[in-house]
């Protein structure tokens, strides 16, 4: 057997109009809207100086009080020929003076090579973060990467596998979560 409540008009004891939160009805946590893109572009990077990827994606905040939550898919080809090397990946906010995420020293290899004397180590990686921007304008996540290495002949890959194929994607995607 089940109850029904009807009313005309909730009011507090004051007499005033109750507000979501007077009724413990928040949607502090709740996921407002999700943005998602995938990038199929192969990337070869032999410099330690970041790139942009086609990684990349843009969501507008619904109010300055929501957090963004950035996941990052991807597989990522580190090269070397003759030290060893390792792949830096940032996500920046905008402009590249806002970083908001950094990670040092992945998918590292040092040993080894094939027959071409190389040495390839292929690795998928993730990465969440949640992100406060304080803004309710478009705001756009991009991927960079840049190879960490002492030696010029290193190389990082995105998106590409170990035999020479296109055959990987990245993707990212944005949660809007209300704060």
């Amino acid at each position: 057997m089940s109850s029904i409540i009807k009313v005309d008009q909730i009011q507090l004891a004051d007499g005033s109009t109750p507000t979501a939160g007077d009724l413990g009805i928040t949607g502090t946590g709740k996921v407002l809207q999700v943005v998602s893109a995938v990038n199929n572009n192969y990337q070869e990077v032999s410099s330690t100086t970041y790139t942009d990827t086609a990684t990349t994606a843009s969501i507008t905040p619904s109010a300055t009080s929501s957090k963004i939550l950035i996941i990052v898919h991807g597989t990522l080809t580190s090269i070397r020929a003759s030290e060893s090397i390792w792949a830096n990946l940032r996500i920046y906010r905008n402009s590249t003076s806002n970083l908001v995420y950094v990670a040092d020293y992945f998918n590292n290899i040092s040993a080894g090579t094939d027959a071409i004397g190389e040495n390839k180590y292929a690795n998928g990686f993730s990465i969440n973060h949640l992100d406060s921007p304080s803004s309710t304008s478009a705001t756009t996540y991009t991927l960079q990467i840049a190879t960490g290495t002492t030696s010029n002949s290193g190389r990082v890959r995105l998106n590409n596998s170990t035999s020479g194929q296109n055959t990987n994607l990245s993707n990212i995607t944005l949660m809007e979560i209300a704060g």
